[in-house]
């Protein structure tokens, strides 16, 4: 509890500091020495907002304040896993219950704390955070490197974040990331559209696409994989055989089975291990039972189905399971 403690008040005391920087995304608009891109940005931005309002998602007074990182991230993280088992290393905080990964404001903090996990023997992902949400605790500002992406990324950061401010479900972080997936994906096409930006949401349905490649490239080397780890807990394969069958494995899928994205590379050229492949099925899922799940009646906007699904998950065991019997519960809600 002690170090935990300590965490918590070293990211809340950067968190301050960070806070004490924004400005008013209105008054910077109304002033004459705005740089024009961040202009065109800020102001989208805003429109984006609307558009979650009429949606009914929880806005608020979010993103109405902005702060510039200086071309630092939001946060730097790390996860970590057995090196053998999809098995991620988790920590449980108050508020959000258990999480999968630390974040840091400063950049050795996370280095240092990466090298632990390492000479533990596990294996170790080091990412960064280019948005971050409080979950409706405090409103969140908009971050220069939120707004520095393009109109496609900044609309789909903000439907995805604003999703976790109007529900997120403590220790689900499958469940809660998945559904802003879903939810991002529906609405940035629905506002890229009516805002007349053709070739934005041309480039976003290229984006979806080889995020739907990416997607089943993960989940055939994750078979693998487990295939692996399934013989050595087994004791079908000892320690090294099996280290050197997964070495193996991710040489294969990095270099002979790259799919043929057509234009957004998202496996890269960074080392992968269990750790990367957990963190990052977070943000890949399969989005299809929310799907199913969404198009169980016509909704009045996305904040009315986001209510009734908060109000089914809170009485059943593991919603992330039991979404295939949203559409059979969601009558019994509504009568």
């Amino acid at each position: 509890m002690g170090s935990s403690g300590c965490y918590l008040s070293t990211q809340a005391y950067h968190q301050i500091k960070l806070l004490r920087r924004q400005r008013s995304v209105v008054s910077m608009l109304q002033g004459p020495d705005l740089p024009e891109q961040l202009r065109h940005r800020l102001s989208f931005s805003q429109r984006v907002l609307a558009k979650a309002k009429l949606e009914g998602l929880d806005v608020g007074k979010a993103y109405t304040t902005y702060i510039d990182l200086e071309g630092r991230p939001v946060s730097y993280l790390v996860y970590a896993a057995n090196p053998l088992a999809f098995k991620p290393i988790t920590w449980w905080f108050p508020i959000v219950g258990e999480v999968r990964y630390l974040g840091f404001f400063d950049i050795t903090d996370r280095d240092d704390k990466a090298q632990s996990f390492a000479a533990q023997g596990l294996d170790v992902y080091r990412g960064q955070a280019s948005a971050f949400s409080s979950l409706g605790w405090f409103d969140d500002p908009l971050y220069s490197t939120m707004v520095r992406r393009s109109r496609m990324h900044i609309a789909s950061t903000l439907f995805h974040e604003l999703t976790h401010r109007t529900i997120w479900l403590p220790g689900t972080a499958e469940f809660n990331e998945q559904l802003a997936t879903f939810v991002e994906g529906l609405l940035t096409v629905q506002f890229l559209e009516e805002e007349g930006l053709v070739e934005d949401a041309a480039r976003f349905h290229l984006y979806q696409q080889d995020y739907a490649l990416y997607y089943k490239w993960q989940n055939s080397l994750r078979r693998e994989l487990k295939l692996v780890y399934e013989d050595y807990a087994a004791d079908k394969v000892n320690q090294g055989e099996a280290l050197e069958l997964k070495k193996n494995i991710l040489q294969r899928y990095t270099q002979q089975k790259v799919p043929l994205f057509k234009k957004y590379n998202f496996v890269g050229s960074s080392p992968w291990n269990n750790a990367r492949l957990l963190a990052s099925s977070l943000y890949s899922p399969d989005t299809s039972k929310f799907q199913k799940a969404y198009a169980c009646r016509n909704w009045q906007n996305m904040g009315e189905f986001l209510t009734l699904l908060k109000d089914w998950a809170s009485k059943v065991d593991h919603p992330e399971d039991q979404l295939h019997n949203f559409c059979g519960g969601v009558a019994s809600l509504t009568h």
